[in-house]
């Protein structure tokens, strides 16, 4: 073989080993329907497409992860199938980086791990870590939750926290919990898009509310607190005062009517049940003491009332109006109550000064002065009857009076 076959070969030789040794590259183009970048290789000229190595690849489990451009990587010829692959990224600024991450004034995000720690960090800034302790940090941005072994505790910070269950719909308030900023879909597109509610200081509103319903759809609880507004982000308010109401407590009778429990922002309280229930029993118990002040109480009872009080009633009042066609006082009442003034005035005081005056005449006649007659008995009786007189005003009550 000539010294020109033999520089030939080794030449073959050496190209062929540089092509299986790893080169560097940096990313120019991804894409991502295809699983494979253009990588720029160090020491050739233009790009070569690559496909893509994530970090773990099995039959039905894998990690995924697709590079950003610019990003720098290893990149290595293999056999079988003959094509270029990534073989793992490049970085020599970690150092620098964990350093800005310990500076709190830096802003910058890029924790020391420790051995056996995993953290995964999307462009967007998703973000997980996974200590050593046992303990998982999730954020999106802003809104994050930490599942705590030190504390056992799950904490989430957002402004908003939203539980639903499978069947519910966006437009509606159903299936669903909901705490923190007040937000309802938008009319335009209540399918695709949510907007913040605000009052007319253009401030935020914020609500606790939860909302149960059957497989039907038909509603079986719902408490709603904070700044209510409604499906469509009208205020709600309280159908008495028409206040906007702060606490809302509905709860629905398996047929028709409902329980509202209603409290409005200057605490006006509205207690209404429109079902057909049959009874609401208040049981305080034995020992108990009840005492209720208010600066009016009104009772309306359509059918009866019947109020037992075991031991004694006081009632204490400058006025009391006892509006009945038929009252009764005692045991069993059953005697007709006497109209003090019409039997004063119409009865006993026209009877009393016609007795008067008869015998007061028959005691000056002639005939039965003594000593013989009865003429003094008769003046003494006429006198004794004009004293009752003026003291027959003094039967009838000041305070107590009946309707004629």
């Amino acid at each position: 073989m000539s010294t020109a076959d033999l520089r030939q070969l080794a030449k073959e030789n050496r190209d062929k080993t540089d092509a299986d040794r790893p080169a560097r590259g940096v990313v120019r183009s991804v894409h991502p329907e295809t699983e494979s970048f253009k990588v720029e290789v160090y020491g050739d000229t233009g790009t070569k497409l690559i496909s893509l190595r994530h970090p773990f690849m099995a039959k039905n489990s894998w990690i995924r992860g697709m590079p950003e451009t610019g990003t720098p990587v290893v990149t290595q010829t293999i056999r079988q199938p003959q094509q270029q692959e990534m073989w793992g990224y490049l970085s020599h600024q970690l150092g620098g980086l964990v350093k800005l991450g310990k500076d709190d004034n830096s802003g910058y995000i890029f924790r020391e791990l420790r051995p056996g720690e995993i953290e995964i960090m999307s462009v967007g800034r998703a973000y997980t870590h996974w200590s050593e302790e046992g303990e998982i940090t999730l954020s999106g941005g802003v809104v994050s939750l930490h599942l705590t072994q030190k504390e056992l505790e799950a904490t989430s910070r957002a402004p908003t926290h939203k539980r639903q269950l499978d069947q519910h719909d966006p437009v509606q308030l159903a299936h669903e919990e909901r705490f923190g900023l007040v937000k309802r879909s938008d009319t335009a597109k209540p399918y695709a898009l949510q907007v913040y509610v605000k009052d007319s200081a253009n401030a935020y509103q914020y609500e606790y509310g939860r909302w149960l319903c059957d497989d039907a759809g038909d509603d079986l609880i719902s408490l709603h607190e904070g700044h209510l507004y409604d499906e469509s982000g009208n205020e709600i308010k309280n159908s008495q005062t028409n206040r906007r109401t702060r606490l809302q407590r509905v709860i629905h009778h398996v047929k028709a009517g409902q329980i509202d429990f209603d409290v409005d922002e200057d605490l006006n309280i509205l207690l209404t049940n429109t079902s057909q229930a049959k009874t609401t029993d208040l049981d305080f118990g034995a020992k108990n003491e009840i005492k209720i002040s208010s600066k009016k109480l009104d009772f309306s009872i359509t059918k009866s009332s019947n109020q037992v009080f075991s031991k004694s009633l006081t009632i204490r009042s400058p006025k009391v109006r006892v509006n009945s066609s038929d009252v009764g006082f005692g045991a069993s009442p059953s005697e007709s109550a006497v109209l003090g003034n019409r039997m004063v005035n119409s009865v006993l005081t026209p009877l009393l000064t016609t007795l008067g005056t008869a015998l007061t005449a028959l005691g000056n006649e002639t005939a039965l002065k003594p000593p013989a007659g009865a003429g003094p008995t008769y003046a003494a009786a006429g006198s004794a009857i004009t004293t009752l007189l003026s003291m027959l005003q003094m039967i009838l009550s000041q305070q107590v009076k009946l309707t004629s």
